[in-house]
Formats: structure tokens, C-alpha cells, sequence
């Protein structure tokens, strides 16, 4: 490609709609990249024909077909103004149709739906590879065969949560006396992730159960222990 006066750092974009649309040359989707460039610096496109041809080398009449089939696909607006030096074109965005689809039918959306989309499909996968492995290691551990786990509710508890947590608390369960007895049959991923407080529950379960212990095993002090000597020899 020559080198020419234009040296701007400005990023090219072609726009979805226009990258899929079929009625359009490889061609034609360049040069619109181009015009969407040069239209940073004053809010249209002041090139001339000639002045793109030179930029992508190739003939301006190559650029001229691309431009007027750009314009008849309302991706482009053309405006010639008079001036002092004679007239000038200027090529303006067609925004307004950037945002409808090439597919027939297909409804016009906003920045928002498209960004609260991509952020639920960002959610929604991490749900998965979260239930995922929740489940794998529940198998895993604990010799199990569950296949299915309500990720609804597995997103509810993460919130108050995290996975780790959620774990530790199986883990406590799974401990229990009365579980083992049972050979585990209540704990069912259901069980854990039916509420907040289940979980909760068996997050603290250890806790309490460490605090017991060491109340019942407390080491004696020396006075303690003189007063259990004196007892035991009737003093």
C-alpha cells in the first residue's frame, strides 16, 4: 500500500451488519472501514474517491461502485455541498441502519439487551461450570451418582456463599454421625442448596462441635487439679 499524508492511528471498524451482509463485495466492506475511519476527525468523511483508491490501491472507480452500493444499502449517506473551491462531497454514517439485522423479520436492539445478554451468557456459563464441578466432586468424594443439581438455586446460594464454602458445609454433613448411620441418604445436592440456612447450618456445625470438644477436654490448671486431688483423698 503507498504511503500518503493521511497517518491518523484512528481504529477501522465494520460493524456486524455489515461484515454478514451478503450483498456486499469484500470490497465494499473495506472501503466502508475506511470512510468510518476518516469520519473521526471532522464527523463525515471528506475523502474523495481518488484519495481512497490511493489509500487501498486500486482504481477510483472500484471505489466509486462501492460507495454508491453502500449508499443504496443506507450504510452510507452522500451529501454534496457547494464552497468557494466548487463543491463538496461529504459521506456521512448511516447509524440509524447499523443496528438492523441482515436477517428478514429480524427486530432492531438495543445496546442494553445486547449488554445484559452477553452478561447472563457470562453467568450462565460460569453456573454451569460451577454445577459442574460441584457435582464431579460430591461423585468423587463421596462415592455418589448424582447426575442433576438445581442451578437456580446453586446461583441463589452462591451468592450468599462461594463454591468453598458451599463444599465445607457437604463436608461437615458428610461427617456427621447421624449421616454416616444413614449412609447418606438425606444428602442429596437438593438438601444442601434448599436454602441459606442449610447451608449455614452445616457451615457452623464443626465450629460448635470444636467448641464442645475443647470445653470437655479443657487442660486443667494447677489449682483445678489440687481441688480434683483433695476430692478424690476426701480432704
Amino acid at each position: 500500500m503507498k504511503q500518503t499524508k493521511f497517518n491518523k492511528n484512528w481504529i477501522a471498524v465494520i460493524p456486524a451488519v455489515i461484515l454478514y451482509d451478503p450483498k456486499l463485495t469484500d470490497k465494499d466492506k473495506i472501503v466502508y472501514s475506511v470512510i468510518s475511519n476518516l469520519t473521526h476527525e471532522k464527523g463525515y468523511c471528506w475523502a474523495s474517491n481518488a484519495y481512497i483508491a490511493d489509500l487501498l490501491s486500486c482504481a477510483p472507480l472500484t471505489i466509486s461502485r462501492s460507495v454508491s452500493n453502500l449508499n443504496k444499502r443506507g450504510y452510507v449517506k452522500n451529501s454534496v455541498e457547494k464552497n468557494k473551491e466548487g463543491t463538496l462531497r461529504k459521506i456521512y454514517l448511516g447509524l440509524s441502519n447499523l443496528n438492523n439485522g441482515v436477517i428478514k423479520n429480524d427486530k432492531r436492539v438495543s445496546q442494553k439487551s445486547i449488554t445484559n445478554n452477553i452478561t447472563n451468557n457470562i453467568v450462565d456459563n460460569n453456573i454451569n461450570n460451577i454445577s459442574n464441578e460441584l457435582l464431579c466432586w460430591i461423585n468423587q468424594e463421596y462415592k455418589r451418582k448424582f447426575s442433576i443439581l438445581n442451578k437456580n438455586k446453586l446461583k441463589q446460594r452462591l451468592k450468599t456463599f462461594g463454591i468453598e464454602k458451599i463444599k465445607t458445609a457437604v463436608a461437615n454433613a458428610y461427617a456427621d454421625e447421624y449421616h454416616i448411620k444413614n449412609n447418606f441418604k438425606y444428602l442429596t445436592p437438593e438438601y444442601f442448596l434448599r436454602s441459606d440456612e442449610n447451608l449455614d447450618k452445616w457451615l457452623n456445625v464443626k465450629k460448635e462441635k470444636n467448641e464442645r470438644t475443647t470445653s470437655k477436654f479443657k487442660k486443667p490448671t494447677a489449682s483445678s487439679y489440687a481441688e480434683n486431688i483433695s476430692k478424690e483423698l476426701g480432704w
